[in-house]
C-alpha cells in the first residue's frame, strides 16, 4: 500500500470526523447519560467494520448503484435516528427538590435518562453507523481515491485497510468526545438534561432531513 496515499487518507479522515453528524449526536447523548463509554464506541466501531467489509468485497458500489437499495438503507437509517431521538426526548427528567414540607429537603435526582444495558447501547451504535447511507456512499466514493493500482496489495485489501483505518481513528475520536461529554456533564443534571434533549432533537431532525431528501429525489425522478 502506498504510504503517501495512506498518510493523506489519515489527514482527510481526521478532517471529516470533525464534521458533526449522527455519530456525534449519538455519542453526546450516550456520553451524557451512560456510565460507560465503551458500549457506544464499540457499537459505532463494529458498524464501520461492517461498512469496510461491504466496500472491500464490492457490495458497497452495488448497493450505491441500485437506487431502490440505497433508498431503503437511507430510509431505514433515517427512521432509526428519529426513533432514537424520540426515545431520548421522552426519557424522564431529573427530579426536582421537594419543598412541600417547608424544609429544604432535596430528593436525590434521577439520572438524566435511565442508563440502558451495555448490550442495548452497543446494538444501537451498530445500527447508527451501519444504517447511515451517507457513510456508505462516503466509503464508496472516498476510499477508492486513496488506492493504487501499482501497489503490491490487491485493491480489495487496500480498501479494507483504509476502512479499518477510518474505523480506528473514529474510535479514538469518539472515545475522546464521549469522555469530554462525561467530564463536563457528570453530576450536573441540568446541563446534562439540556445536552441530551438537544441531541435527541438533532437526531429527529437528521432523520427527517435524510427521509425528506430521498422523497424529494423520488419526486424529481417522477416529473
Amino acid at each position: 500500500m502506498d504510504m503517501g496515499l495512506w498518510l493523506a487518507f489519515i489527514a482527510a479522515t481526521g478532517a471529516l470526523l470533525l464534521l458533526p453528524g449522527p455519530d456525534w449526536a449519538f455519542m453526546l447523548a450516550t456520553g451524557a447519560r451512560q456510565p460507560r463509554i465503551v458500549p457506544p464506541v464499540a457499537g459505532l466501531t463494529i458498524g464501520y467494520v461492517i461498512l469496510s467489509l461491504v466496500v472491500a468485497t464490492g457490495l458497497g458500489p452495488l448497493i450505491a448503484a441500485v437506487p431502490a437499495a440505497l433508498i431503503t438503507v437511507t430510509l431505514a437509517g433515517a427512521g432509526y435516528l428519529a426513533f432514537l431521538g424520540i426515545r431520548i426526548l421522552r426519557a424522564p427528567r431529573p427530579a426536582a427538590p421537594d419543598t412541600s414540607t417547608g424544609a429544604l429537603e432535596i430528593v436525590p435526582s434521577a439520572p438524566v435518562t435511565a442508563a440502558a444495558p451495555g448490550r442495548k447501547v452497543l446494538r444501537q451504535g451498530v445500527a447508527v453507523s451501519t444504517l447511515n447511507a451517507k457513510s456508505l456512499v462516503l466509503f464508496v466514493a472516498f476510499l477508492p481515491q486513496f488506492v493504487s493500482t501499482t501497489a503490491a496489495w490487491p485493491l480489495w485489501v487496500q480498501l479494507g485497510a483504509l476502512g479499518l483505518t477510518w474505523t480506528g481513528l473514529g474510535a479514538i475520536f469518539y472515545v475522546g468526545l464521549a469522555a469530554a461529554s462525561q467530564r463536563l456533564l457528570a453530576g450536573r443534571d441540568g446541563p446534562a438534561d439540556i445536552v441530551t434533549r438537544i441531541t435527541g432533537a438533532a437526531m429527529i431532525l437528521m432523520g427527517l432531513w435524510l427521509a425528506g431528501e430521498q422523497f424529494a429525489h423520488l419526486l424529481s425522478g417522477v416529473r
